[in-house]
């Protein structure tokens, strides 16, 4: 991908972040993830000079926020946080394209210390309630609903519902 074209699609990514969000502290958040980033991508002197992007970055979102999203997480365009505070994300996770994720919602490992520790992938168009925690290997398929407080710790389907502690998936035909 040529740096004209990883350009545009930050810009994308950022208007659909930027559409997806009302609050101001969500859309400083992803547009600060997204900034910060990409220049991990660039050559070592303008990485370097990018360092106090990264560090404003770290300061907004833990010190101020109290979110933890790694930069190595891929984050799909369009995702929503309502109420921008509490997330803790792994570095390895994946979330989908036009996801909601709700205050205090974690996505990580079953257990710190694995050697090669299984994260949750999210499909696109997942909706995840809050205080809700994703954990282990597993995959969350696309327009998937996770309920508030729900602890998933196996797959669910395509459209299905995961409710309770720990979640069992409902599911449920769209319409």
């Amino acid at each position: 991908m040529s740096y004209i074209e990883s350009l545009r699609t930050l810009q994308s990514e950022i208007r659909e972040d930027r559409a997806a969000n009302v609050g101001r502290s969500a859309r400083t958040l992803l547009w600060l993830f997204r900034v910060a980033r990409a220049t991990r991508a660039l050559p070592a002197a303008p990485r370097f000079l990018a360092t106090p992007l990264r560090i404003a970055y770290r300061v907004v979102s833990t010190t101020v926020l109290g979110v933890e999203i790694p930069l190595g997480v891929h984050i799909g365009p369009g995702l929503a946080l309502p109420h921008c505070r509490g997330l803790v994300v792994h570095e390895a996770a994946v979330i989908g394209p036009a996801s909601t994720l709700r205050h205090n919602v974690t996505i990580g490992v079953r257990r710190s210390g694995e050697p090669t520790p299984g994260v949750p992938r999210l499909g696109p168009r997942v909706d995840v309630g809050a205080s809700a925690q994703i954990l282990g290997d597993i995959q969350v398929g696309a327009g998937a609903r996770i309920g508030a407080g729900a602890i998933v710790l196996c797959d669910v389907p395509e459209g299905a519902i995961a409710v309770g502690n720990p979640a069992r998936v409902i599911t449920q035909t769209r319409r």
